[in-house]
């Protein structure tokens, strides 16, 4: 497990926003992210591969409730500008606050277990006022699903309160609060356990 963003409050704001915008860059690829002011603070970023597959949990505080939202988007200039590969699926899933995922004119409204899969190379936006949530990127040929059926299921809401989907939901948030037990090879066997279980769901 690696902390890949720890927030310092004796920081500046504005230094510590703009430091949590190099780290995503650098972690999943060129995003462009918009955030509202004062109320959203990200505390904590933490990342572990799983052989191909990353993942990550993300934790935000918000000093107050607010009708503004974080908002990100990968557009076609920056899918160019993607190192060393955007063939990638992502896939977020919401532990606790709101996520809307939007791809291909498609928007998911999550709640907290729901998740959504996008395809890194194509055009997409989020809006949040997430609390926590967890990310999950690997390499598209891992998914055992054709190209054209996972484009359709872009910014489309999966459920994870029954069937593969609360099986996802449920073993994802276990596995991203103990990736300091796993092993290289128990952890490659976790992560594509993960992303078989998307076939399903």
């Amino acid at each position: 497990m690696t902390v890949v963003f720890q927030a310092s409050h004796d920081e500046p704001t504005p230094s510590r926003l703009e430091h949590w915008l190099h780290v995503v860059d650098e972690t999943f690829g060129p995003t462009h992210l918009r955030p509202p002011g004062g109320a959203h603070t990200p505390e904590q970023l933490v990342v572990g591969d799983l052989g191909a597959v990353r993942i990550s949990e993300l934790r935000i505080a918000w000093q107050a409730p607010t009708a503004e939202r974080c908002r990100g988007a990968r557009t076609p200039k920056l899918i160019r500008q993607s190192d060393p590969d955007p063939e990638q699926y992502r896939v977020d899933l919401l532990v606790r606050g709101q996520l809307v995922v939007e791809q291909a004119g498609q928007e998911a409204a999550l709640g907290p277990g729901d998740f959504a899969i996008t395809d890194w190379s194509r055009p997409a936006r989020w809006a949040t006022a997430t609390q926590r949530a967890v990310a999950l990127m690997f390499p598209r040929a891992l998914l055992p699903l054709p190209h054209d059926e996972v484009a359709r299921l872009g910014g489309v809401r999966i459920p994870g309160d029954h069937g593969a989907g609360a099986l996802f939901s449920s073993l994802a948030r276990q596995v991203v609060a103990h990736l300091d037990d796993y092993g290289a090879a128990d952890g490659a066997r976790l992560g594509t356990t993960l992303v078989d279980l998307l076939a399903p769901a």
